[in-house]
Parts: C-alpha cells; sequence; structure tokens
C-alpha cells in the first residue's frame, strides 16, 4: 500500500474533533495544587521531563515560565460583589514575621475578568514591592487590603491597598521571586478573605 494511501487518513471530522479534545484537556488541565484557595504551578514548571500535558497548558497561557526556585505566582479567582451586587472588600493577613519567605522580593497584584490591570484614579497596580506594607503595631500583623474603595485608614491608602474591579470577576496573583519553596508550598500564602460588614 502506499504510505499516502488517502483511504486511512482520518476525516475532517475526526480530526476536528481531536482537536477540541485536546485543546479542551489541556485547558482544564488541573496540574496545579491549591492551597488555601491559591492555584500553584506544579513544582516542576519550566522543567516539565515528560509531562506533556502540564508544559501544553503552562504555553497556553504564556510562552515559558521561570523554574521554580527562582519563581512561583499563585493567583487566587474570585468576585467583587456579592449576590445582591453589594461589593465586597477583603483582606490578606500575614501574622507577624509571616510576610511571603522569599530571598528577593514579593508583590501582589490584581486583574479584572480580561486579565487586564485594574484601572484606579490612584494608580496603583501593584503592592509589595516599591514600598513594604505597614505592619499592625501592637500584633505585628500585616493586612493587606484587597477592594475597590480606598480603606478608610490614610495611611494604608498607598502601601497596603489593592483596588480592584467595582464589579465582576477578578483575580489576583502573588509573585515570589526566589521563593523559599518548601516553606511556601507548606501552608501560605493566607486565604483572600472578605472583610467582615463595617457598620
Amino acid at each position: 500500500m502506499h504510505p499516502h494511501d488517502e483511504s486511512r487518513l482520518p476525516d475532517a471530522a475526526t480530526l476536528d474533533a481531536a482537536k477540541d479534545a485536546g485543546l479542551d484537556a489541556i485547558s482544564t488541565h488541573q496540574g496545579a495544587p491549591y492551597i488555601n484557595g491559591w492555584k500553584f504551578a506544579k513544582t516542576d514548571i519550566g522543567a516539565y521531563g515528560t509531562d506533556y500535558l502540564q508544559r501544553a497548558n503552562i504555553a497556553m497561557f504564556g510562552l515559558g515560565a521561570n523554574l521554580p526556585q527562582d519563581a512561583l505566582y499563585p493567583s487566587t479567582f474570585t468576585t467583587s460583589t456579592d449576590a445582591d451586587g453589594a461589593p465586597i472588600a477583603y483582606t490578606l493577613t500575614f501574622p507577624a514575621g509571616q510576610l511571603p519567605p522569599v530571598d528577593a522580593f514579593w508583590s501582589l497584584t490584581a486583574y479584572d475578568a480580561s486579565s487586564f490591570l485594574v484601572e484606579n484614579s490612584e494608580n496603583i497596580y501593584a503592592i509589595g514591592h516599591f514600598a513594604p506594607p505597614v505592619a499592625d503595631p501592637e500584633t505585628g500583623a500585616t493586612t493587606l487590603y484587597v477592594q475597590a474603595e480606598e480603606p478608610a485608614d490614610p495611611g494604608m491608602a498607598t502601601v497596603n491597598w489593592l483596588p480592584i474591579p467595582t464589579s465582576g470577576n477578578f483575580s489576583v496573583t502573588l509573585r515570589l521571586y526566589a521563593p523559599q519553596t518548601d516553606d511556601i508550598l507548606a501552608d501560605r500564602p493566607p486565604a483572600l478573605t472578605p472583610a467582615p460588614a463595617q457598620d
């Protein structure tokens, strides 16, 4: 039989179905564990070996990736409003002495439902990198305010506040450069938590 015998080739419908199944498998691949609501990339990111599905999943969203010992990018996904359309304010609280364990630096960035930076009047697009956030002088804990409105405490507005959209879904990514990997994967970062309602 001739090696190019068309009678043995799959038809167009079969090829389309295979393509769709492959893209679905890649886009829904759950190679990353969730820790406290944060999705982490697997620790073989950037050095995949024979994990071709993981490699394809990373390539779908970016052309390459840092090794986990160089950088980690845990992300969490949620919504700006409750079922009644009221805005939700979130906090992210690191206990005293437990800011993200990195040997270089860390930052926190919010993205809207289209994966764009969140526009805001103060032009705040990331916190943690340019100026250290302020810790509570009594407890030593550091609380970050992830909300659409500026915090009531003006001292927190530039270093502890990360603006989010006023409506719709959004995501938050924590960038950790030169992470102390084992420590992070054990129990950090803390969960992004809806703040208690204000009276």
